[in-house]
């Protein structure tokens, strides 16, 4: 377990507004911040620290900072800096997996774990961050501070999934970036297409989702057992993957 660390100057200001006051800045921090937030079902880790440094009122480079580390790492999840970062939003054990099992988890130069079935890298790693614009427009609607309730989902991070299942909405390409440091950093980019995102800028026509479409997405919330081979599957659902098999990119 991670040891309780002095509070950094910059939070301990944002901490003290909200906890009320301490005597020292020799006060430790117990295990968990003052401000914190639940993950949200199929949340990514970068979407998790974002909104919880906007809650902490900084942005996530200086969020990492506070903790002790530094945001490259955080996107590296590098073990330490995941369980401090872990430690302080005081998520548990499972809660954990959950957000690194919908994030994905490097396993060697072109393979990823990502819920408990191994993509070669490129299938979940892409410059451009697609997403459904209804579920954004949602999460931020009649909230005060709305970047604190966007929420970026992993399965839109993966190559086969085309569609948000609740909307009949083809996911669209949210904005692009070669560099991780900046393509990730959720808070920022969100800042950015908020007003179009609202504006309705970013919807489509709707669509019916295919039956390859709904499996994959059983697939990827149920785990293997849902499907264990293609052998089970519709003619129909056979069809669709043998044409789409190439964004999905199972490995072997």
């Amino acid at each position: 377990m991670v040891a309780s660390l002095p509070i950094p100057k910059r939070l301990w200001s944002r901490v003290s507004q909200h906890v009320g006051c301490f005597s020292t800045q020799e006060v430790y921090l117990l295990q968990k911040l003052a401000l914190t937030l639940e993950p949200v079902d199929r949340e990514t880790l970068p979407s998790l620290f974002s909104r919880m440094a906007i809650l902490n009122g900084t942005d996530s480079a200086n969020f990492a900072l506070d903790l002790g580390t530094t945001f490259r790492r955080i996107l590296e999840q590098d073990e330490e800096a995941v369980a401090i970062f872990s430690e302080r939003a005081g998520l548990s054990a499972m809660q954990l997996a959950e957000l690194l099992s919908w994030t994905g988890e490097r396993i060697g130069d072109v393979r990823m774990r990502f819920r408990n079935e191994v993509f070669v890298s490129r299938a979940l790693r892409n410059p451009i961050i697609r997403g459904c614009p209804h579920c954004l427009r949602e999460h931020a609607a009649d909230q005060p501070h709305p970047l604190r309730h966007i929420v970026l989902r992993g399965d839109w991070l993966c190559r086969g999934v085309d569609i948000c299942h609740q909307h009949h909405q083809p996911l669209v390409p949210l904005w692009s970036n070669a560099r991780p440091i900046e393509r990730d950093n959720i808070g920022a980019r969100l800042a950015e297409i908020l007003p179009d995102l609202q504006a309705g800028s970013f919807d489509c026509v709707r669509v019916e989702p295919t039956d390859y479409d709904l499996w994959l997405d059983k697939r990827l919330s149920q785990g293997i057992s849902a499907d264990k081979n293609m052998a089970g599957l519709t003619a129909g659902v056979s069809s669709d993957h043998n044409l789409r098999v190439h964004w999905c990119s199972f490995a072997p």
